[in-house]
């Protein structure tokens, strides 16, 4: 059976919202696909409040979290969208937003304020992350976003990619994607011949897209990627869930701060 793409867009009102609204409606012609656009209300009442009153007041904070919904996304989406505002856990509307004819794909906005690790670790973006088997893609929304051309793929020897699920991210983006690059960092506890041996195996897999292979090692591998991902603004970091780039405190914080919202760059989170 062959399933249709849909996205499905975490908004929570905060500033650019929009950004990543019409990013969404660009992004859906591309792949062919429906948007649902979600919004989670507090629901939040005090613990003495009367069922029937507390169920009144979700009622109403939800439906004028819907027309604020309704009107954000009225000016950018030009084809017919859904709406779902729940006062239910994110991980939770995903899991029952699943069905066996779709494939989903999360969009999730990154808001900086301050030090990003203090408002990254625990939000939205970071459970939907972990916990959620869509794929997921992170964007900072400060600025607009561009459909990638190029995909720089973080890949560990131990932890190998989710084949399936990169093959059909590449198969609804072919006509966009000019080139993907494969890098890994080689530490001193790694065994570089293998790291070497799994980046070459992919380059040739993906020979089609003009794969190319770029390890760094050395104390200075994390500036090194720094610099060479400076400007990247025709391109996505792709990385697998529960891999050493979001498991280990290191990587992630230089992966979510340094890169992904430092660079602007979008991170596309495959599940395991």
């Amino acid at each position: 059976m062959t399933r249709k793409n849909r996205i499905i867009t975490l908004i929570d009102f905060s500033d650019n919202s929009e950004t990543l609204i019409k990013f969404s409606s660009e992004f859906s012609k591309i792949i062919d696909s429906t948007v649902v656009f979600v919004h989670k209300v507090p629901g939040l009442s005090p613990a003495l409040t009367d069922a029937d009153i507390k169920k009144q007041e979700i009622d109403i904070e939800k439906g004028e979290a819907l027309d604020q919904l309704k009107a954000l996304t009225k000016k950018y989406f030009f084809r017919e969208g859904e709406f779902l505002v729940s006062e239910k856990a994110i991980l939770t509307i995903l899991e029952e937003l699943k069905n066996e004819h779709y494939f989903d794909w999360v969009f999730v906005g990154l808001q900086g304020k301050g030090l990003l690790k203090k408002i990254f670790i625990g939000s939205t973006a970071l459970k939907v992350i972990e916990g959620s088997e869509l794929l997921t893609v992170a964007v900072p929304i400060q600025k607009e976003i561009f459909i990638p051309q190029k995909l720089i793929v973080a890949v560990y020897y131990k932890f190998p990619i989710n084949i399936a699920q990169f093959n059909i991210l590449l198969s609804n983006l072919s006509e966009q994607i000019k080139e993907i690059e494969f890098v890994t960092v080689i530490t001193e506890n790694d065994d570089e011949d293998e790291s070497i041996k799994y980046l070459l195996d992919l380059t040739l897999m993906y020979s089609e897209y003009h794969a190319v292979m770029n390890p760094f090692k050395g104390k200075d591998a994390f500036l090194e990627i720094m610099d060479h991902m400076a400007d990247k603004t025709d391109a996505f970091l792709v990385v697998l869930q529960g891999s050493r780039a979001l498991s280990d405190s290191q990587f992630k914080k230089f992966l979510i701060n340094d890169l992904v919202y430092s660079n602007s760059i979008p991170l596309i989170v495959l599940s395991k």
